[in-house]
């Protein structure tokens, strides 16, 4: 039996990343603004050539890579609930292996993606390995 599909949870988890990718954007604008970095251009002694050295006094603070890390999280997350939404909508069991097939490699994709796209019809698993 198929019911309607719910992507709900989907477009929470890409409107989440948004807001932390809109917050990231923000921090970059104003640590841009601050002008933190400086190219000095100076005459270098033993060659006589014009050299062009950049002076980084201050870097983005680490905390920030936390945000990217919520905004890659989330979407990741949204492809996930993609493929068991899929999975669920074509009354079909969402296993713990249930999800959107990432791979370091082609050849694992290959390997490897099947099991995490059971239940998942042959077009939209077709659309996935386009984009291997």
């Amino acid at each position: 039996m198929t019911r309607q599909p719910d992507f709900t949870g989907v477009w929470i988890k890409v409107k989440r990343a948004k807001h932390h990718f809109c917050d990231l954007e923000a921090l970059h604008q104003r640590f841009r603004e601050a002008n933190p970095y400086e190219a000095i251009r100076y005459d270098e002694p033993d060659t006589g050539d014009l050299v062009y050295k950049a002076s980084i006094p201050s870097q983005p603070p680490p905390w920030w890579s936390a945000i990217a890390g919520d905004c890659v999280h989330n979407l990741r997350s949204s492809l996930d609930l993609l493929i068991c939404e899929i999975v669920r909508t074509r009354g079909k069991r969402v296993t713990t292996d249930t999800g959107f097939p990432i791979f370091k490699s082609a050849d694992v994709f290959e390997s490897d993606h099947a099991r995490m796209v059971q239940g998942v019809p042959k077009v939209a698993v077709d659309l996935i390995k386009r984009l291997v």
